[in-house]
């Protein structure tokens, strides 16, 4: 018995195409790749690539927000950003200085990721957090979501001051996060000012060194 194929519709009812994209919203990449391959997906819901997106070096920063200094309206759509440590050196402790992409105009941003990507010599150098990323943080209090991957602070320190300036930080994930120094006291002053000051409920910790 043979059947005949019938061409696709080109277009899903709206509210079946709802269902979809509530059922993929976590899975970015399950909800990028319906949204490239099946034709029947409508252009308003391709905005929901946007709803997570990675910045992996200069040209890439500058494309995206080139994207939306020309549609102010699609930093909107952006809900998680991971970013990838491209830093310089800082002359006078040698450590690399990370510096931000302007999240100010991401006003949806709920998730923020800081990695460094190329394994191949991150135990070589440790890194600090320009004081113009912190200010950035601290006037944008959506963010409740912050993942470390592959990262050598300076000091503990340092991530006191990341988490500090996160106030309304309610998720924390760390791997492989090691620092150059640390003392018992600035453990000990650290966590009990993130107890009284930072609401985090959620802390995943793979390696931390």
């Amino acid at each position: 018995m043979s059947h005949v194929l019938t061409p696709f519709s080109k277009s899903f009812p709206p509210e079946l195409e709802e269902q979809f994209i509530d059922e993929l919203c976590d899975n970015v990449f399950s909800l990028r790749s319906g949204a490239l391959t099946c034709r029947a997906w409508r252009i308003r819901s391709r905005l929901h690539l946007l709803r997570a997106i990675r910045i992996g070096d200069s040209d890439t920063l500058n494309g995206v927000y080139d994207l939306f200094h020309r549609y102010p309206s699609l930093a909107l759509c952006v809900r998680s950003l991971a970013t990838d440590v491209y830093c310089v050196t800082s002359e006078s402790t040698g450590a690399g200085i990370v510096h931000t992409p302007r999240i100010a105009d991401l006003l949806n941003l709920r998730r923020l990721i800081i990695q460094l990507s190329n394994l191949s010599g991150w135990n070589a150098r440790h890194v600090s957090f320009h004081p113009a990323y912190l200010t950035a943080l601290r006037i944008h209090p959506s963010i409740e979501e912050l993942c470390l991957f592959n990262l050598k602070l300076s000091s503990y320190q340092e991530l006191m001051q990341l988490l500090a300036a996160l106030p309304n930080l309610s998720r924390l994930e760390c791997s492989h996060i090691q620092f150059a120094q640390q003392t018992t006291a600035e453990v000990r002053t650290g966590s009990a000012f993130l107890r009284r000051h930072v609401p985090i409920r959620t802390v995943v910790v793979c390696i931390l060194n």
